[in-house]
């Protein structure tokens, strides 16, 4: 009997493990979690609702969400999403919607909702989860999983254990002996540090649209909402913004708030007294932007919201991290090119995604094409 061993409680090896046991049914398939439960970070995700897929991968333009897209492209295949779609209808017989931007959440809009499915099928099929077992590394030499409390034996291993952001700490020592690159971690989808600073403004919101420039040229754009802080800003927008950033550069986002929602003063404005103003700033940012003068122009108006970025906030504050195990270390159906029978999935892999559904969906979708190999 063959036994296939998943390192980490999250989605990829959840899916995976299903999958497998699904099409294996002699298999030994066992989920290895660190923690008390398995898929518990899946709880807070989409604010609780769980906002698990995108309508972009539907549409076939989700590449140009990730950092590589020509990647993305190459390992996710209009065939894999069509079967994960197929395999949420008529195998887990789950309802979802999506919303105005294409993102999926459970129609309970409660991320248990899809915490529970998941569970229910992994128990459904004989899928064995072992929690409170912490994994210390791999030896591929002797096929065993090294365990605090002992050894595995494996003929296949996934590893689905994540990134490093918010409030995971990862043991690296699990890829120590795996003989693979694996890029460093780095902050994504955080808020920024700028170089002009407004602690006054701190909590205010605007809506309008981004313009992230790279030593003075543009590489993303996108409407959304600003968000200031004491020593920088925020705001989904922002987030998505820092996928991008090269902190080696010159990184500068210029943000016109006088366009959004297909409104657009930006040629009609001209000198506003205070109150016009207030119709289109909040009252604390106006008092700012005027401070003694009657009238401001729009040169004055736009330069002030450009802002110089010196760096992203750290991982603790971060929904993802950048970095993980290089794409050249992998090929198409995920299998580390340097040990056939180790598949890996998700976030540990240095493929990421703007905020929106994507991240989660490639962690699903990678488990689902690296499944497909388990032979």
């Amino acid at each position: 009997m063959k036994k296939v061993i998943c390192i980490g409680g999250g989605l990829s090896s959840s899916l995976f493990a299903y999958q497998v046991k699904k099409n294996h049914p002699s298999y030994k398939v066992i989920i290895l979690e660190k923690d008390e439960k398995i898929l518990k970070r899946v709880l807070i995700s989409g604010n609780g609702r769980c906002n698990f897929f995108n309508g972009d991968f539907l549409n076939g333009s989700y590449p140009l969400r990730f950092n590589f897209p020509s990647k993305v492209k190459e390992l996710i295949s209009e065939n894999t999403i069509d079967e994960f779609i197929k395999i949420l209808k008529y195998e887990f017989n789950f309802s979802y919607y999506s919303d105005s931007s294409l993102r999926y959440y459970p129609f309970s809009n409660s991320s248990s909702s899809f915490r529970d499915i998941l569970i229910k099928k992994l128990n459904e099929v004989g899928v064995e989860t072992l929690t409170n077992s912490k994994v210390v590394s791999i030896s591929p030499k002797n096929k065993t999983v090294n365990l605090e409390s002992g050894n595995l034996n494996y003929d296949y291993i996934f590893i689905g254990i994540g990134g490093k952001a918010y409030d995971r700490d990862i043991n690296e020592n699990i890829l120590s002996n795996l003989n693979i690159d694996v890029n460093p971690y780095e902050s994504c989808l955080c808020p920024l540090y700028t170089k002009n600073k407004y602690p006054s403004l701190d909590g205010v919101r605007i809506k309008g649209i981004l313009h992230l420039l790279i030593n003075s040229k543009e590489v993303y754009k996108e409407e959304g909402e600003l968000l200031f802080k004491k020593d920088g800003i925020s705001g989904i927008c922002i987030f998505n913004s820092s996928l991008f950033i090269n902190e080696k550069s010159k990184n500068v986002i210029k943000f016109n708030p006088l366009c959004h929602d297909n409104v657009d003063l930006t040629e009609i404005y001209r000198e506003f007294n205070y109150d016009n103003l207030v119709s289109i700033f909040p009252d604390k940012l106006v008092k700012l932007l005027l401070k003694n003068r009657e009238k401001l122009d729009i040169n004055e108006l736009l330069n002030f919201f450009t802002f110089e970025i010196k760096g992203k906030y750290p991982l603790k504050n971060s929904q993802i991290s950048l970095g993980g195990i290089s794409l050249n270390e992998i090929d198409n159906n995920f299998r580390l090119n340097k040990h056939q029978n180790i598949f890996v999935g998700g976030e540990i892999i240095d493929l990421h995604a703007i905020c929106g559904g994507y991240n989660i969906g490639f962690a699903l979708l990678s488990a689902l094409r690296a499944s497909k190999s388990v032979n």
